[in-house]
């Protein structure tokens, strides 16, 4: 299921490097998301959002960001995940 939401983005970090022998290139962004009925007010979730790379896209933009996020929540029959596609800040006018 593919969709795009409106969210607040509170921070964002990449890593690219090498550890053990192992590549580990990404971006993580941090969204602001609604508790809902286990509690009040929000909380920030972590998402992965492909390649270290795409930390340029909003690195120079002040936070907390306004953005459109394109994600799909997948699963692979036991466990359900959801991958970032894309993040468009929102400009404010």
């Amino acid at each position: 299921m593919r969709f795009t939401t409106t969210a607040v983005i509170t921070g964002a970090k990449c890593y690219n490097n090498t550890v053990d022998g192992v590549l580990h290139n990404f971006t993580k962004i941090y969204v602001m998301t609604d508790l809902g009925d286990s509690g009040f007010g929000s909380a920030t979730v972590e998402y992965k959002w492909g390649t270290a790379d795409n930390i340029k896209k909003i690195q120079d933009l002040p936070f907390p960001l306004n953005a459109n996020i394109s994600m799909e929540i997948v699963t692979n029959g036991n466990k359900q995940m959801t991958i970032v596609h894309d993040v468009s800040p929102v400009v404010q006018k």
